[in-house]
């Protein structure tokens, strides 16, 4: 119980994290296109 109640709050961040990473690798190319176009 108490390792379950410790490891929860890491995988929130690790997904978060893995989330975050997807994110910026998809918006990154568009807004580098954007500031390619102005």
């Amino acid at each position: 119980m108490g390792m379950t109640a410790l490891l929860e709050p890491l995988m929130i961040v690790v997904m978060g994290g893995v989330v975050l990473t997807i994110v910026m690798a998809v918006l990154m190319p568009i807004i580098e296109m954007n500031q390619l176009v102005q």
